[in-house]
C-alpha cells in the first residue's frame, strides 16, 4: 500500500525484519556503552518513518528515554504511533496517548514519544538540540545530497549530539552470479545518484562521506557492515528488490538494444526467483559518532 506521498508501507513492513537482522552489533554496542551511565536519554529520530528505529532500540537502552520523532510524511508520522501502540498492547506495556504524544511504561524504564510532522533538514525549527543526547537515522542518509548531509552533520557536531546512522546503502550482489550482475547493480547505485531538483543523492557513497566528515572534524566514528541476506524463502523481498531494479536501471540505459539486454537479464533473474534459487546480498553500513555526555 502506498501513502499519499508515494511511500510503500508494505515495503517498510517487509524490510523491518531484514534491518533488524542486519544491524552491526559492534557499532550498536559502542552506542549503548557510550550512554550506559546516563540516567535519562533524550533521543531524536530523523526521518522516523513507521517507528522502526524506536522499536528496535527502545528495549536495548535500560534507562528512561524521551524520544522525538521527526517525519515529513503525515501518514507515517501518525502510523508510527499506531504501530507502537499495537506493540505495547502485545507486550502489555501500560500507555497513555494524546494526539502526537505517547507515554509508555516498560518493565525497567519510562519512555515518552513526541511526533513532529516536518523535515529533519529544518531541525533547528523543531527541536532545541542542546537538550538532545543522540540522533538516530535508519535508511535515510543515503537519500541526501552531500550538501544536505554536511549541513546536518555540522549541526549535530556543533551541538555535540551523538549519531547512530544505520542501514546506509552501499551496493548489491546476486547469486548465482552472471557477467551482467555487477554492471546492473552498479547502474542501480548510479540511479540513486542521478541529478534531481535538490542535487544528487549520495547512494552507495554515503558511509564513505560520513566517515570522511567525522575524520576531518577529529571525531572517532565507528563503522561496520549491516548487510541484508535475502535467500530462499524470502520471496516477498526478492520481488520488492527486483521491482526497484526494474524501475531504476532502464532510466540509465540509452538504447533499445541495451534495454533488450537488460530485460533478458531480468527474465533470467525472475526465473530463478520462481524456482526459489536466487540470493541477494544488499550491502549496508552502520555508523556511530560520539558527541558529548
Amino acid at each position: 500500500m502506498s501513502t499519499e506521498t508515494g511511500f510503500n508501507t508494505d515495503w517498510l513492513q517487509e524490510r523491518f525484519v531484514f534491518d533488524n537482522r542486519a544491524r552491526n552489533v559492534e557499532v550498536e554496542n559502542a552506542c549503548l556503552s557510550f550512554f550506559k551511565h546516563k540516567k535519562v536519554l533524550n533521543i531524536i529520530d530523523l526521518g522516523s518513518g513507521s517507528g522502526a528505529s524506536f522499536l528496535y532500540l527502545v528495549e536495548k537502552f535500560s534507562q528512561d528515554q524521551h524520544w522525538t520523532f521527526v517525519e515529513l510524511n503525515p501518514h507515517l508520522a501518525k502510523a508510527s504511533l499506531d504501530r507502537i501502540v499495537a506493540v505495547a498492547h502485545q507486550k502489555e506495556w501500560p500507555l497513555e496517548r494524546k494526539e502526537s504524544l505517547l507515554n509508555l511504561q516498560l518493565p525497567h524504564s519510562k519512555v515518552t514519544i513526541k511526533v513532529i510532522n516536518g523535515s529533519f533538514l529544518e531541525l533547528e525549527d523543531w527541536v532545541d538540540l542542546s537538550t538532545i543526547d543522540l540522533a538516530t537515522a535508519a535508511a535515510v542518509f543515503d537519500l541526501l545530497s552531500l550538501e544536505m548531509l554536511h549541513g546536518l552533520l555540522h549541526l549535530l557536531v556543533q551541538q555535540e549530539v551523538s549519531l547512530l546512522s544505520t542501514i546506509n546503502y552501499a551496493g548489491m550482489r546476486l547469486a548465482p552470479g552472471s557477467p551482467e550482475d555487477i554492471y546492473y547493480a552498479d547502474l542501480y547505485g548510479k540511479h540513486m545518484q542521478r541529478a534531481q531538483p535538490f542535487g544528487s543523492s549520495l547512494g552507495p557513497d554515503c558511509s564513505k562521506e560520513m566517515m570522511a566528515f567525522f575524520a576531518k572534524n577529529n571525531i572517532k566514528a565507528m563503522s561496520g557492515s549491516s548487510n541484508w541476506h535475502v535467500g530462499p524463502g524470502d520471496g516477498a523481498m526478492h520481488h520488492f528488490l527486483m521491482e526497484y531494479i526494474e524501475g531504476a536501471v532502464p532510466e540509465m540505459l540509452s538504447s533499445a538494444s541495451e534495454i533488450r539486454r537488460f530485460n533478458d537479464w531480468l527474465q533470467e533473474k525472475r526465473a530463478l526467483m520462481e524456482k526459489d534459487s536466487m540470493e541477494i546480498e544488499v550491502l549496508h553500513f552502520d555508523l556511530f559518532a560520539p558527541g558529548m555526555i
